[in-house]
């Protein structure tokens, strides 16, 4: 510890060896940087202070039935947008600055430099937020500042209109499309229901009820259809036989009674009594009795018959309608069969019919709940809107208006003034030191002993004279004079500043 000492000492001893240099390298930075610090320009900053008050009296009271928008959130947006090159563009023309920009180049180093000088802050959770501005002439800081609260006061007043019309549009045309689809929808459905009227899938019981019926009533007429196929055949039979029985001579009823009870008796021991075949020769038969008594009353049984014979005659009028019960009952099987296809038909187009129906269902439900949501919401939107125009959501409150400032708020002359003379006192003390190190002395035997690693064996010690110690004295004295002149004129540059007084106006430069 007592060599770190001790090379503390040695040090300190070759620095005071150069103590003028150092002095005189204190002054030259202090003469040079003092005047440099009282060059420079003065700037002066105003600042207003604003209160965003966001909380109406009537938001908690119509809670729910209005849309309330996040103010804070938009009023954070517009602090951060506040300048953006066409506010600063609206900034330079209100203050007129705009009028000093000669050249686009000029105009974009202004707007830079209003970018640059205006300071935007927000106090946390007060909604209070100050705005500053820095600049050369006093004047146009507090004008700036103003235009400023001008144009934050008249955005955020302005973004709040915008928005709510903006939304107003936006809800009226959804709901103007949403009528739309709604009408749409209905005309289709109603297009469906006039289209398969009475073959809605709500009726396809009826449908398979009707099917039942028609099967039953197309086997009906089936039956019908081959008894009268069978009528028609038996009397183009019969008509055939007569006609050759007229040409013999011979007895025709009784031997066609004969032939036709001989084919009933085959019949019956085949089918049934309702069989159609046997149903038509039972009849037939009765006919011919009935011609047969008919003849024996008059007379007339064995005469040959001929085509002028009633009994002929009645034959063909018999067969003409028997025809026309034959094609009257196709006709009424044919119509069954294609009332039965297009039954079958709806029968197999109903899932699908169904299925378009319940989709058309869904989408008007959808549409529809989305239209009754969106009138809700425009109500809201109306009745938002009528509360805005009754009272401001967002109320402004200058606490602090802008103000010419009175003196300048920079640069911090009494700190650039004491960091010129610290600066010019480390620069001496730096270059006495640097000269002690280029030429290096021996303060006494232990350093030239190992310097030189020889053994010293004595030190001879200056006897001063009377005149050397007075020269000594006069040379402490005029460095201590130096040094406290150089701390005094420290007083007079601070002081200088402080009464504010215009040194260079005063001396003319």
């Amino acid at each position: 510890m007592h060599e770190i000492w001790l090379k503390i000492y040695a040090y300190l001893r070759g620095t005071w060896r150069f103590r003028w240099y150092a002095i005189v390298v204190a002054w030259l930075i202090a003469i040079i940087g003092w005047p440099l610090v009282f060059q420079m320009p003065d700037h002066y900053q105003s600042s207003a202070r604003i209160h965003v008050d966001t909380d109406s009296l009537l938001r908690p009271l119509l809670r729910g039935l209005t849309i309330e928008p996040n103010l804070q959130q938009r009023l954070d947006l517009m602090t951060r947008t506040l300048l953006s090159r066409p506010n600063l563009e609206k900034l330079a023309r209100m203050t007129d600055m705009d009028l000093t920009a000669k050249t686009p180049a000029q105009m974009e180093a202004l707007l830079n430099r209003l970018e640059s000088g205006i300071h935007i802050g927000s106090g946390r959770g007060h909604n209070i937020y100050t705005i500053s501005y820095k600049d050369k002439d006093p004047q146009l800081t507090k004008d700036v500042v103003q235009a400023v609260v001008t144009t934050f006061m008249e955005d955020a007043l302005g973004a709040t209109r915008q928005d709510r019309d903006s939304a107003q549009q936006f809800l009226e045309q959804q709901i103007k499309e949403y009528e739309n689809k709604i009408r749409a929808t209905e005309m289709k459905l109603m297009d469906m229901k006039r289209k398969y009227k009475g073959s809605m899938p709500g009726e396809l019981v009826d449908y398979f009820r009707q099917l039942e019926n028609l099967e039953g009533r197309l086997q009906a007429a089936h039956t019908e259809l081959e008894v009268a196929r069978t009528r028609r055949d038996e009397l183009e039979r019969q008509l055939s036989g007569e006609q050759a029985l007229a040409a013999s001579g011979s007895s025709p009823i009784d031997t066609r009674i004969r032939s036709l009870e001989k084919k009933l008796d085959d019949l019956s021991l085949r089918y049934t009594e309702k069989h159609p075949d046997v149903i038509a020769t039972k009849e037939v038969i009765a006919t011919l009795r009935q011609q047969k008594q008919a003849f024996i009353e008059e007379g007339k049984s064995g005469e040959a018959l001929s085509k002028d014979n009633p009994f002929y005659q009645q034959l063909r009028v018999a067969l003409v309608t028997a025809e026309g019960e034959v094609a009257s009952q196709e006709a009424r099987v044919a119509a069954l069969e294609e009332e039965m296809k297009q039954v079958r038909g709806f029968i197999d187009n109903m899932p699908k019919l169904a299925l378009e129906i319940s989709q058309l269902k869904r989408d008007y439900g959808i549409n529809k709940r989305n239209y009754h949501t969106l009138l809700e919401r425009q109500e809201s939107a109306e009745m938002s809107e009528r509360v805005e125009q009754s009272t401001d959501n967002i109320q402004f409150r200058v606490i602090d208006p802008p103000k010419v400032p009175l003196r300048p708020s920079g640069p911090n002359r009494p700190v650039l003034l004491s960091l010129v003379l610290l600066v010019g006192v480390g620069a001496g003390v730096g270059v006495a030191f640097l000269l002690s190190q280029l030429k290096p002395t021996f303060t006494d035997r232990n350093e030239l002993q190992e310097l030189t690693q020889l053994p010293v064996l004595g030190s001879v010690s200056v006897l001063w004279t009377r005149q050397a110690l007075i020269k000594q004295r006069v040379r402490l004295a005029a460095f201590l004079f130096s040094s406290s002149l150089l701390v005094v004129a420290y007083g007079l540059v601070m002081s200088v500043d402080f009464f504010d007084i215009k040194i260079f106006k005063v001396i003319g430069i």
